[in-house]
């Protein structure tokens, strides 16, 4: 089995009352609202597959993130869904998924933006400062290999909180993140790159 690590772009957004809708903020920030700033938060990543061999059998992969500037005082559930238009690094904002193409529902909100079922969930606690592991889910393996086969295209993935409602204290920011997957291909042994974090 060959574990890699592989390198992400990654991009967040926000919407603050109907202000900076169009602006791409860079990183990733999670959580639908911060008492502080009333903002929904949502992060974009998009992960490389190109030292992967076409015709290999992906096994697991976990995305990794250190919470940084915490504004979150309750728990709640921070889940990766699988993206259904292509986003473009440094365009994508709350408004658009590139620069004249906007999404169907603002955030990418709805079932023709973005995948419902989450590839993978991750319960993020108040005043966490312990670094998050996001496990894909057999769904989300699915989606990744998938794209590894070349029969799905590799939109990117979107981060975001299943938490709604305006007013309470929920929002992270994540640094150093970044992807290990590991996979098998034919007559393969056991294999360990080493980890560059990003």
């Amino acid at each position: 089995m060959i574990v890699t690590q592989s390198s992400i772009e990654q991009n967040a957004i926000r919407e603050y009352n109907g202000a900076y809708e169009d602006t791409n903020f860079g990183g990733i920030e999670v959580g639908e609202n911060d008492n502080v700033t009333d903002y929904f938060h949502q992060g974009f990543f998009r992960i490389s597959f190109a030292d992967i061999p076409r015709g290999s059998v992906i096994h697991a992969c976990s995305f990794y993130g250190m919470p940084t500037d915490d504004k979150s005082s309750n728990t709640h559930d921070y889940s990766i869904y699988h993206l259904k238009k292509a986003y473009v690094d440094n365009q994508v904002t709350w408004n658009s998924y590139k620069t004249g193409s906007a999404w169907d529902n603002p955030g990418a909100r709805t079932s023709s933006d973005r995948d419902t079922t989450p590839c993978a969930t991750e319960s993020m606690s108040g005043s966490n400062t312990a670094e998050q592991i996001w496990t894909f889910n057999a769904y989300g393996r699915a989606i990744l290999q998938s794209i590894a086969d070349g029969r799905l295209t590799n939109f990117g993935f979107i981060i975001k909180s299943d938490y709604n409602t305006w007013g309470a204290n929920d929002k992270w920011d994540l640094s150093s993140t970044y992807v290990i997957i590991n996979y098998d291909t034919m007559g393969e042994g056991v294999v360990a790159t080493p980890f560059m974090r990003i």
